[in-house]
This record gives structure tokens, sequence and C-alpha cells, in this order.
């Protein structure tokens, strides 16, 4: 079974220009590597049918939807972003079309969620290893832009109860994710910084799992190999009472003879009743053994099967703690694919913003207005200090006259 991978974000003003240029794949170039600029051409946006200005959209759907007249403060949460997906193994038995109206779907529980008048995009990206949607709106709730009252925690955990739920009863087999989790939602910085450390102890819960499969497997191997011995000594008991017991005619041959005056007494040739003797101390030995070997061997059957069961139980929880792990892991990943293409996209934003602002001093001589700036700034301090000396020395030598 899959799992739904819906991760929210959120961003300030200065952010979303660079979110523009990634979801819309404005840049020439990407430092991901992940991004199939062949494939690029096959992304689409179920919004826009072209490219827009996000920055633009955002403000139109402020002054549309926003009834406080106050300026809005420049560090405010102006845009929020969710990602949609699922693992790869989910989108590999879609087909095309059926791809499409995940997504379609996906976009129509959000719109009805979160309102869909302050959707500004909702760009599917299909040339990365996993396709995914990043569904981009306003944060406006009651007339207010408030990215804090309207995606709190009740908000996510309601999101991510409901949205599997519905996919599902559109015909998706997918599940949420792992409920009761202590998991938080992080802002791309934190699952960025986290990103190594999870995948190690990822790795590590993997190891220790399929160190104990290990075990079991040699323990089981082991028992197994005590009851084929055990069988064997059990076959061998039984030829060896086959072999040394009286069989029936021979103890029907042997002469017995009614003793006087006794019921329930025989007589018996000597040579005979040592062969009977013997016999039989050799049946109570073998038939001891026999028993013995045969409840070591019920013994070991029944060892073998709890921990065969013990196996199958331990397999079964760890392939679902490795099913979750992997989801985790996968999501974890394409977020960071994401911040390494977002924080691409605003260097190099500031990057053609300092190359501006440079050719504008060159421009306009601004270079030298600075230069000539500074120079006479610190003419006028060293006149300062001048004129404060020789106040210094003025009064000095009015102290010695009045002396």
């Amino acid at each position: 079974m899959s799992y739904m991978v819906c991760h929210f974000g959120k961003y300030k003003s200065g952010n979303v220009f660079g979110l523009q240029k990634h979801n819309q794949r404005e840049n020439e170039n990407y430092s991901n590597i992940d991004i199939d600029k062949a494939r690029t051409p096959l992304n689409y946006d179920l919004v826009n049918q072209e490219d827009i200005n996000y920055l633009k959209r955002v403000k139109t759907i402020i002054e549309a939807n926003r009834r406080s007249e106050r300026a809005i403060r420049k560090d405010a949460t102006v845009y929020c972003e969710c990602i949609i997906s699922s693992d790869g193994a989910f989108f590999e038995n879609l087909t095309d079309d059926k791809q499409k109206e995940f997504f379609k779907s996906s976009l129509d529980y959000l719109k009805n969620r979160i309102g869909e008048e302050f959707i500004v995009s909702a760009n599917v990206h299909l040339d990365e290893t996993t396709p995914h949607m990043h569904v981009g709106f306003v944060p406006i709730i009651e007339n207010s832009l408030s990215a804090k009252k309207l995606i709190d925690r009740k908000f996510l955990r309601e999101v991510q109860d409901q949205l599997p739920s519905y996919l599902k009863s559109h015909g998706f087999e997918i599940e949420r994710g792992i409920e009761g989790s202590k998991r938080k939602h992080k802002d791309t910085k934190e699952l960025k910084k986290e990103l190594d450390r999870e995948y190690e102890n990822r790795c590590k819960d993997i190891n220790v799992a399929e160190d104990y499969k290990r075990r079991l497997e040699e323990q089981i191997e082991r028992l197994e190999l005590e009851s084929e011995e055990k069988t064997r000594e059990y076959e061998r008991v039984t030829q060896i009472l086959s072999e040394n017991s009286l069989v029936m005619y021979q103890i029907q041959e042997m002469e017995f003879e009614p003793v006087m005056f006794s019921a329930d007494k025989v007589k018996i040739n000597k040579v005979d009743f040592e062969r009977l003797k013997e016999s039989a101390l050799k049946a109570y030995t073998q038939h001891s053994l026999y028993a013995t070997v045969s409840n070591q061997i019920e013994s070991l059957k029944k060892q073998n099967e709890i921990l065969s069961e013990e196996s199958k139980e331990y397999y079964r929880k760890w392939n679902s703690a490795l099913r979750d792990n992997s989801r985790e892991v996968h999501e974890v990943r394409l977020k960071h694919r994401e911040i390494i293409s977002q924080k691409d996209d605003e260097i190099l934003e500031l990057k053609k913003e300092l190359l501006q602002k440079n050719k504008f001093f060159e421009k306009y001589n601004l270079d030298a207005l600075y230069e000539k700036f500074i120079q006479d700034e610190i003419e006028r301090e060293i006149e300062r200090y001048r004129k404060q000396i020789k106040r210094e020395r003025e009064k000095e030598n009015s102290y010695e006259m009045g002396l």
C-alpha cells in the first residue's frame, strides 16, 4: 500500500518569485540533477493555461478578499504551497490519464477546503524522479491574511485524514501517513537539515531488522538440523529394536513346563531364559531411548513452530515499518530537492539584482559619488577633531593665565 505525501510550506513575498521560477521552469539551468529537461514539456498547470506572475496574482487576490485597510507587514506570509505526491510504485501503476485524474482530484479537495478563489496555481511536475504537484494559494481566512490561523494543527490533521479518504472514494488505493506520529510539519530549512540524519537513522533501522532476521534464520536452521539428527536417531533405535528384540516365532518355539502345585508358574530351559532376559533388558533400554528421542523430536518441532511464527510476525511488523520509513525518507528527499531548486533560483535572482545595481552605479557614476561622499565624511571628521583639539588647548592656556 502506498502512502500520501502532503506537505505545506509558508512563504514571505521575497520567496514568491523564486518559487514561480522553479514551478514554471523559467530558469535555463538547474543544479537539481533529478530534473530531466527533456521531460519538462510534459509538465502542466491545472489552474492556468500559461505562465503567470505569482506576485501580481497574489496581490490581486489579497486586494479582492482582504477587508483590513492596514498596510501588510513586510515579513508577512503572503503565499503558501502544498506539495502532493506519493511513492514511485503508486504512480507506476497509473496510466497518464489516471495520474492526471489523481492530481485533479487532490486539487478539487484543496479548492473545497481552502477556497477556489484563493488558489494561485497547481503545477504538476513530471520531469523529476517522482511525479508531484505544487498547489500555491493565498492564506486568507475570514477576510484576513493569516497563514497562522488557516494552517494550524487542526487544519493539518484534518487534511491528512480527509484527503486520502477522498482519493480512495475516487478509486485510488492510497493511505494517510502514520496516524498519531509525533513528526511535526517543518519548514523547508528544518527538513533540509534533518535529511541526512533521518536517512542515516532509517538505514540503521533496516540494518537492525536484517540482522535480527539473519539470527532468526540461523536459529531455525539449527533447530531443523537438530530435528533431522534426532529423526535419524529415532530411525536407528527403531531399527535396533527390530533387530534385537525376540521375534514371535522364537518366543513360540520356547518350551515351557508347568510347575507342580502352582498354577501361575512355569519351568523354562535355562538358555531360553537367558535369551528372554537379555531381550527384555534390551527392549526396556531401547524403548526408553525411543521415548526420549520421540519427546525430543516433539519438543524441537514445537520450538521450530514457535520460532517460525515469531519470524513471520516479526517480518510482517518490520515490512510495515520499513514501508513507513521509505515513505518518510521519500517525502524528505522530495522536499530536499525542492529546497535546493528554490534556493538556486533565489541565488540566481540575487545575482541578477546585484548585476543590475552594478550597472546602475556605473551608468550614473555612483561609484565615484559614493567614494567622494566617503572622502568628504572623513575630511569633516578630521576637521571636527582638529576643532576639538584647538578648544582643549585654548582651555589649557586660559587656565595657565589664571594661575
